[in-house]
């Protein structure tokens, strides 16, 4: 389980939703919600076939962290392999800051 957090705002990613997760769903930047019974800002990265990290919100293997980098351009959401979007857009590659 990994947390993504922005060290600038103080705040974790967190899907954008009370109910189940849909295909696109948005996420934005909260405060840190320690709720055990909340799984929304909690996030599994898995590692695809290409060495990217691709992240699924905790407990879903259907939907995944998407930055939108093909136009038209759209807030992040977590959304499916299948929705026809390539998987570059939805792979992360993390470098170390010092």
């Amino acid at each position: 389980m990994t947390y993504l957090y922005n060290p600038a705002t103080g705040k974790v990613l967190d899907i954008n939703s009370s109910g189940p997760l849909k295909d696109p769903t948005p996420v934005n930047l909260q405060p840190l919600y320690t709720n055990p019974l909340q799984s929304y800002e909690r996030w599994n990265p898995t590692t695809t076939d290409a060495g990217y990290t691709a992240f699924r919100p905790s407990g879903n293997t259907d939907l995944n962290l998407n930055g939108y980098t093909a136009a038209p351009v759209q807030p992040a959401a977590v959304t499916s392999w299948s929705t026809g979007l390539t998987q570059a857009q939805m792979s992360w590659t993390f470098i170390p800051v010092s």
